[in-house]
Parts: C-alpha cells; structure tokens; sequence
C-alpha cells in the first residue's frame, strides 16, 4: 500500500491498519489515507514495530499504545481518535486440546511471566481458568504458586496453577485461558497445561 500522506514532525499521530474482509486500509489520525486488497491469509512470522522489513533503518520516534486485535474490525470508515489509554487488560487462550486418556478431572499449568510493573498479585490480577468441554465451563484455578525465575535477572517468573475441573460436564477437550485484570502491565508467555 503506498500512500501521500504527510503528518508534522513533533506531534503525536494515531496508525491503524484494519483488515476488514480482503481490505486492508491505512487510518492516518482517524482518516482513511489508502487501502489495498488482500485475498488471502497473512503468513507467519516476525512482526516488526519500528523497523522495516529489510532491517535498512529504524524508526526515528516513539511508539506507544501499540496493540494488535485479532478476529475484530476496529474502524471501517473514519473515526475520532481514541484521547485516553487501552485497557492493557489481556485473555489468551489455548486452542481445544484432545485429552485421549480420557475425561480429564484434574490440571495444571505452567506459565512464564514477566511483571513488568512490578506489584501484579496472582489470583488477583493474573487469573488462569482451565475448561473441559472446549471452553463452554470455565473453572478458576484452585491454587497459584510462585516457583521461582525463569532467567538469572529473575524478571521472568514461573508460575504453576492448578485446578480441579471434576464438576464440569464430561468432555475430553481440555482449554487453559490467562487472563489479567486491573490493568496490570505483565507479559505472559511459555504456558504448558498437562491434565490427569
């Protein structure tokens, strides 16, 4: 997509790039300022913030308030550009597992954090939930302990949940979700769940 349009130096301007169906179109302030097609899926990889693909030169600024909203059309015409702070409020959640040893009653995960803040409390403003039937009953987690640093610096953290999903329907599709709450600023990542 290539577009003319010029923003002034020294003042901060709202980006959005929004795919709805196979449009993507360039938001410049809550203007449209270009659009172009995309008929299929976006591939994997890395995605760089600041820095162009080739890696030839960074972006010369700051960035805040970056987020990316995955399944949702945030703009599909011109808006008014959003004056205060995002939620930092976050879910993430596994996609349906097959427990093939049967109805799982019982789980545990295995999370990497970072409070990048400092002060998140877990049970609090870190909550796992673990679901049976594929995500249609969720159960808190029983426990949440702190097992020690992940890396020497000790900023990453690991945290073991544990649950107790026996009273969910009977179902075989075992799902961790992660949520944060309060506006907490952690990074989570490197989550294992094993059921039994």
């Amino acid at each position: 997509m290539v577009t003319n349009s010029v923003v002034t130096a020294g003042s901060w301007h709202h980006y959005a790039v929004v795919r709805n169906g196979t449009t993507i179109t360039l938001y410049v302030d809550g203007v449209s300022v270009g659009s172009a097609t995309l008929s299929g899926n976006l591939s994997d990889g890395n995605l760089l913030i600041g820095q162009p693909f080739n890696a030839s030169s960074n972006f010369n600024g700051l960035i805040d308030e970056f987020r990316v909203l995955n399944g949702t059309a945030a703009w599909t015409t011109g808006f008014s550009v959003p004056t205060s702070q995002y939620s930092t409020n976050i879910t993430l959640q596994t996609i349906n597992l097959t427990a093939s040893n049967g109805t799982p009653t019982a789980g545990t995960a295995i999370v990497r954090y970072w409070d990048i803040a400092g002060g998140a409390v877990l049970g609090t403003d870190v909550v796992a939930y673990m679901s049976r039937d594929g995500g249609a009953t969720w159960t808190a987690a029983a426990t949440s302990t702190n097992v020690g640093p992940w890396d020497s610096g000790g900023n990453n953290k690991i945290v073991v949940f544990t649950f107790d999903v026996s009273g969910q329907p009977s179902a075989s599709t075992p799902v961790l979700k992660l949520v944060t709450l309060n506006n907490v600023t952690v990074q989570l990542s490197a989550q294992a769940l094993i059921w039994s």
